[in-house]
């Protein structure tokens, strides 16, 4: 076979079709900022050139959160008045207390900020919650106003960097579902899983009211012309603490209905989780998604990879499971090179599997990163023996 583009290469993959070689696609965020100083979509092709890989290239959520990172403007929110305190520790975090007040009533909440005063989204670790803004069910109609509307926006950045890219890599949009960095920045996920027995009600209500923003968020970004979604549910993973059950009556219903959205578009559905998932892949599977991601192993997580791809990986393309922490920051070469040979025979044949990572890779030596993209080129030529 002629070799292939990265794109084409990729969406053979996700159509289980054996392309000329597994697509090398990792995450690797972090390992961007860490060895250019920027992790945009630049950046990304200038390492996909250096280092030989099949890039799948995310463009953040386009509208602003006011919910999970205090910023210190808030210009599209009409009729709400927000006053804001800032403190700055000598550690470098940053206290913040605002008090909003909305034409349903009053809302306040209390942070830590661990990055100061960059008011960036970078990772879930970068906010403690001190107190929680929405304290029970009489606080959602009020936290409706700090919603910006979705509906009849048009970001052309989608098409003009998927143009850009053009056969380099795969472009998609990313959007954090109705508990990541939305409902679960409001109410504890832990007071949740409480009052799923005792509120199962205000639960559903509040996780819905996020859901239907969620879509439609979705929406206007399919109509701006993106092809792929990447669905963030890590809030909502097994490895938070929710039961399969709970996963099922709560998650499943709000997964469906937004692969069905981005299907009616033709577009694809990335699900990203990277916790434990074995329980609920077969759910996964029903719901409709097309690819699932990180997969990761024993002990981070509780991946067997042999059986995912028994179990599911007849419709659902498997990416990830390289685990970035016990295998590319801390293991050895040999180690690497198993771990990815290991992977590729296992889930490579019949195509459906992006060699990936459990996570962004991050504080690895860079020959472990070196051997780790050597590897996936290596053992990942079809015919994979």
């Amino acid at each position: 076979m002629n070799a292939l583009s990265q794109r084409e290469r990729i969406l053979a993959a996700i159509r289980h079709e054996e392309p000329d070689r597994v697509p090398v696609s990792p995450r690797v965020g972090y390992f961007l900022l860490e060895y250019y100083g920027g992790d945009g979509w630049e950046h990304m092709l200038k390492a996909a050139e250096e280092f030989d890989f099949d890039p799948i290239i995310l463009i953040g959520p386009q509208l602003p959160n006011y919910l999970y990172w205090p910023p210190e403007r808030y210009p599209d929110i009409p009729g709400v008045k927000i006053r804001s305190e800032f403190r700055t520790l000598p550690d470098g975090t940053t206290l913040v207390g605002r008090e909003i007040t909305t034409p349903a009533g009053r809302l306040t909440d209390k942070s830590k900020l661990s990055t100061g005063s960059r008011f960036l989204l970078k990772a879930a670790g970068d906010v403690q919650r001190l107190e929680h803004m929405v304290k029970g069910p009489e606080d959602l109609d009020k936290v409706r106003y700090l919603l910006p509307d979705p509906s009849g926006r048009k970001f052309d950045d989608i098409k003009e960097i998927a143009g850009k890219v053009g056969e380099r890599g795969l472009v998609e949009v990313g959007i954090y579902c109705a508990l990541d960095h939305k409902a679960g920045a409001l109410y504890s996920p832990n007071k949740m899983m409480e009052d799923y027995y005792l509120n199962r009600n205000f639960i559903v209500e509040l996780l819905r009211m996020f859901h239907e923003y969620t879509m439609a968020e979705t929406e206007d970004y399919l109509e701006s012309g993106a092809e792929a979604i990447h669905g963030s549910w890590y809030w909502a993973s097994l490895s938070v603490g929710w039961s399969p059950r709970i996963y099922r009556d709560l998650f499943i219903p709000l997964i469906r209905e937004h692969v069905k959205l981005v299907h009616d578009y033709g577009a694809i559905y990335h699900l990203y989780d990277d916790g434990k998932c074995m329980p609920i892949l077969n759910d996964l599977k029903d719901a409709g998604i097309d690819i699932i991601d990180t997969l990761p192993p024993p002990p981070m997580g509780d991946v067997n990879l042999a059986e995912a791809k028994e179990q599911i990986g007849d419709e659902v393309c498997l990416k990830g499971h390289i685990d970035l922490y016990h295998v590319i920051r801390k293991g050895t070469p040999d180690l690497i090179r198993n771990a990815v040979r290991d992977a590729i025979r296992v889930a490579g044949p019949g195509g459906g599997f992006l060699l990936g990572t459990s996570d962004s890779i991050r504080a690895a030596p860079l020959d472990n990163v070196r051997c780790y993209f050597r590897a996936g080129r290596e053992f990942g030529r079809y015919p994979i023996n």
